[in-house]
């Protein structure tokens, strides 16, 4: 078993910097369609006026500009998510950022399609909760919230090749596990890949 895992490891490690794009493109594009499919134009109209008027069955003011603001949310937090993204392989800072501020409306959003949309959902024992794929898209979400764009998966991001001023590898296994040190992390690496 452990051969098969240590080949499989060995096989796959390229491919750990490129897993979380799978995320990343089925979330974007998932939100930038729910939302396109809102848009008011004249062959997407009848999607559009069936929300408005949704809306204002559960009395929620202004539907116009609410179904405005959803619309945005959607197509701008999908293209933000995948942005981010490509962003961050030239500027991390910034494709962090622009990652974490999507997907932060993206749960805003989500928190009120379950609040408003859905709340029978939340019934015990919550099987329609659980097996959506709302929730899916959610969870995708607070993953993305949550990591933004650092991706250590395979530890592509954890070692950096200069040292700092006291000599010391700035690396942000040190940050978090500060118990580790420099030469126990890259001993590591060396041996996993």
């Amino acid at each position: 078993m452990k051969k098969i895992n240590t080949r499989l490891d060995s096989v796959m490690s390229p491919l750990n910097s490129i897993a979380p794009w799978f995320f990343r493109i089925a979330l974007g594009i998932a939100f930038f369609l729910h939302g396109y499919k809102k848009l008011p134009a004249p062959f997407m109209m009848e999607e559009q006026h069936r929300m408005v008027t949704w809306f204002e069955s559960i009395f929620i003011p202004m539907p116009e500009v609410f179904v405005s603001i959803v619309i945005l949310v959607e197509i701008l937090g999908g293209v933000g998510i995948i942005l981010g993204g490509l962003i961050g392989l030239l500027a991390s800072q910034a494709g962090h950022f622009i990652t974490r501020i999507s997907a932060l409306f993206l749960v805003i959003l989500m928190f009120n399609v379950f609040y408003i949309v859905h709340p029978y959902w939340f019934v015990w024992p919550p099987l329609k909760l659980l097996t959506s794929y709302q929730m899916i898209l959610f969870l995708l979400t607070v993953y993305f919230l949550i990591r933004g764009h650092n991706h250590i998966s395979g530890m592509t991001e954890v070692v950096q090749n200069t040292p700092d001023k006291t000599g010391h590898f700035n690396t942000m296994a040190n940050r978090w596990f500060p118990c580790f040190t420099d030469s126990q992390i890259l001993t590591n690496l060396s041996r996993n890949g």
